[in-house]
């Protein structure tokens, strides 16, 4: 069962720089994403996905992936 948290910590929006995420995970928490969950912009409701890396030594980090911004959209 999937449910939606709201995130402050991830990259801020690709399109109208909101500095919240609204993350659709399953076993996900506010502290700790999963790779392939959906995120999306409260504000623009632009949306995105998570990535998780292992670039560091001891612990893998979660980040946002926003979609690409369409240029012929208004912003």
């Amino acid at each position: 069962m999937t449910r939606n948290i709201d995130v402050l910590w991830l990259e801020h929006c690709n399109k109208c720089g909101f500095g919240v995420a609204n993350v659709e995970t399953e076993d996900g928490n506010e502290k700790l994403l999963y790779e392939g969950d959906k995120i999306s912009c409260p504000s623009c409701l632009h949306t995105g996905h998570i990535e998780v890396t292992d670039d560091y030594a001891e612990d893998c980090v979660a980040f946002a992936v926003w979609d690409e911004v369409d240029k012929s959209e208004n912003r």
